[in-house]
C-alpha cells in the first residue's frame, strides 16, 4: 500500500525533547503515536516487527530506513524527528501559513478583449 495524504494538524503537541537521541525519538514516534506499529505497517509499507525494533539500541534493535522517515511522520502526525534534526543542526521550524482558497473570476464579457482575439483569430 502507498501512503495516503492527510491534512496535517500543526497544533498537535510535540513529543520532542532536546535530551533525547535520534534513536529514542524514532522509537517514540513509532511506538507512542496515534497508530500502532501494525497499522503503520500498512500505511508506510514497512514490517511491524522492524518498526517495533526501530530505535532500540543493541543487538535486538533494527536500523530504520530513511526513505520511510517522512511517511512515518506524516502517518503519525508527529514531527518530533524533524524537530530533533532541526534542533541538532541549529535551525528552527516554522510551519507555513495556511493557504487560502482563491476563487476564480468569471469571464468578464465586457473586458475589452473580443472572443475572437482570445482564441487567436
Amino acid at each position: 500500500m502507498f501512503y495516503t495524504e492527510r491534512k496535517v494538524n500543526m497544533k498537535k503537541k510535540s513529543n520532542f525533547k532536546p535530551s533525547m537521541t535520534l534513536t529514542q525519538t524514532i522509537w517514540q514516534t513509532v511506538n507512542r503515536g496515534q497508530l500502532t506499529p501494525e497499522q503503520l505497517q500498512d500505511e508506510i509499507d514497512y514490517s511491524a516487527s522492524a518498526l517495533k525494533r526501530a530505535g532500540i539500541d543493541g543487538e535486538s534493535g533494527a536500523g530504520f530506513n530513511l526513505r520511510k522517515l517522512i511517511p512515518l511522520m506524516k502517518a503519525q502526525e508527529d514531527y518530533a524527528i524533524l524537530e530533533f534534526l532541526a534542533y541538532r543542526c541549529g535551525f528552527i521550524m516554522i510551519p507555513p501559513p495556511p493557504q487560502r482558497q482563491v476563487q476564480e473570476r468569471p469571464e468578464n464579457k465586457h473586458s475589452g478583449v473580443s472572443e475572437a482575439h482570445r482564441n487567436g483569430r
